[in-house]
């Protein structure tokens, strides 16, 4: 997902839902494209959360922190209680 479907994405959930809290996490693990091999594959995700509490934002960030000490991967946030 890039920028600009993030931004979309967020835009519409706080049009439909009446908020202006809205955060998402975007993750991207490189994997062996098969067993051994050097040539890696992409395997993006991410997660949207409407209206998080501070409590719920603090574990994501530290959900992310962890995720983002990982080999391979890279984790950023968007939106409300954006972090890196």
């Amino acid at each position: 997902m890039d920028d600009v479907q993030v931004q979309q994405l967020q835009a519409r959930l706080k049009t439909e839902l009446g908020t202006d809290r809205v955060v998402t996490l975007r993750t991207n693990v490189s994997v062996p494209a098969t067993p051994g091999s050097r040539s890696k594959v992409q395997r993006p995700r991410w997660f949207t959360v409407i209206d998080p509490e501070p409590l719920l934002l603090e574990r994501l960030a530290t959900f992310a922190d962890r995720l983002a000490s990982l080999p391979y991967l890279t984790c950023r946030w968007d939106g409300v209680g954006r972090r890196g």
